[in-house]
């Protein structure tokens, strides 16, 4: 009976370490909030590294009321993270205002698929407000 209920124990325990403690945390470095953001900007932050959980970085555009696009974000094994993030969808984005967070999940999510919430995640950054800029670069 022990080696069972042992057996249970570390089954428990190896399964909370790879789908997450409920610890899990995930910030977004840069840009700031009120930063200008080109049709192309990266975004960049750190999350828990916990094996499993990748970081994704999702846009809202404002004047259009959503909805969230999924970007293509790379994961590191230390849990930093960054993501070439799109901004519009090839129209001028100058003066248009978006929110940017990033969420952790153990889902696999497509880089432009869309949601009008969040996707289910363990973790959710701060949202970020920034303004879109004339050019590739603000």
């Amino acid at each position: 009976m022990k080696r069972i209920l042992l057996l249970l124990l570390a089954i428990a325990l190896i399964s909370g370490l790879c789908a997450g403690s409920g610890n899990e945390f995930v910030n977004i470095l840069n840009p700031q909030n009120d930063s200008l953001v080109s049709h192309r900007s990266m975004v960049d932050g750190n999350s828990s590294p916990v094996s499993g959980i990748r970081a994704y970085v999702l846009v809202w555009p404002f004047e259009n009321n959503g909805p969230w696009s999924v970007q293509q974000t790379q994961t590191k094994s230390d849990g930093s993270w960054e993501s070439n993030a799109y901004f519009g969808s090839g129209e001028s984005i100058v003066g248009k205002t978006y929110k940017i967070i990033a969420i952790i999940t153990d889902h696999e999510l497509i880089p432009g698929e869309v949601f009008f919430e969040p996707p289910p995640h363990l973790a959710k950054s701060d949202e970020i407000i920034v303004k879109g800029a004339d050019g590739d670069s603000p």
